[in-house]
């Protein structure tokens, strides 16, 4: 049975689904019914019941409904295309299938830190937008400062310690800036700990701006722990969508952004 007590569902990807429109409400109902089975299955997707396939009689009693009906309902799912059969013949989910390989790569990955491109860096990524001046090839820029700069600088006080960070302490002196903004503020290390993390958000930084603005007026905390749970839902609905694209057969090519069960 799978660890999980809840399943992903897109009620837009279901009701646009035309191989699954093509069926009559009971067979809807029906496959409804087998997708909760197969939640629970092992290997996951399956229509599957202590690693066999379940005969009519048992299907029916499962689903509240008696052996011809069944044989109907899954005749009529079967001809609209909206299962599959594996080479023993049990019936599967391909987008259950696709979302659960999914899940396990990203679970690898994030084993090693997340992003597998990331983990062989020795040193954090640069900054988004480096600073226009002070910076020659990547270094710092060499120059004689203004001797007038100098008596500024000597007698005035330290710059105040930007805005506390939920994660690891303030950004403080001493640690490379990688965001800050209304709601939060995050030093370089954080900030590529949650890209890095978070990698399947194709614009990272826009996320992280679009989020603050939402965000505005949250206490730090409840900003950030809620910034997480917005990269996450994000992170893992395109891992799902490239997951559809991914597994789409070239028959099924007109019908390209239709996420098939």
């Amino acid at each position: 049975m799978t660890a999980y007590p809840w399943m992903k569902f897109f009620p837009a990807d279901w009701r646009s689904d035309p191989k699954l429109r093509m069926c009559s409400i009971a067979a809807r109902g029906f496959w409804m019914e087998c997708l909760c089975l197969m939640h629970e299955a092992d290997p996951y997707g399956h229509l599957i019941i202590n690693r066999k396939a379940p005969s009519d009689p048992q299907l029916a009693a499962l689903t509240g409904t008696d052996p011809s009906t069944v044989r109907t309902l899954l005749s009529e799912l079967e001809e609209a295309g909206v299962f599959s059969r594996n080479r023993a013949g049990v019936i599967y989910s391909r987008r259950m299938v696709a979302d659960e390989k999914m899940a396990v790569l990203a679970r690898k990955n994030g084993k090693k830190g997340g992003n597998p491109s990331l983990c062989n860096q020795t040193q954090n990524p640069p900054p988004d937008n480096p600073p226009d001046k002070g910076y020659v090839n990547g270094g710092d820029k060499t120059q004689t400062p203004d001797v007038r700069q100098q008596k500024v600088e000597e007698n005035s006080e330290p710059s105040p310690t930007i805005n506390q960070s939920a994660f690891t302490g303030p950004v403080g002196p001493g640690k490379t800036v990688g965001f800050v903004g209304k709601s939060f503020a995050l030093n370089e290390r954080e900030f590529a700990e949650l890209r890095s993390l978070y990698f399947a958000v194709p614009d990272f930084t826009a996320a992280l701006k679009t989020h603050d603005a939402e965000l505005e007026g949250y206490s730090r905390p409840k900003a950030l722990a809620a910034l997480r749970a917005k990269l996450l839902h994000s992170h893992n609905w395109h891992l799902a969508r490239n997951a559809g694209k991914q597994t789409a057969q070239p028959a099924q090519r007109s019908n390209r952004g239709k996420i098939v069960l």
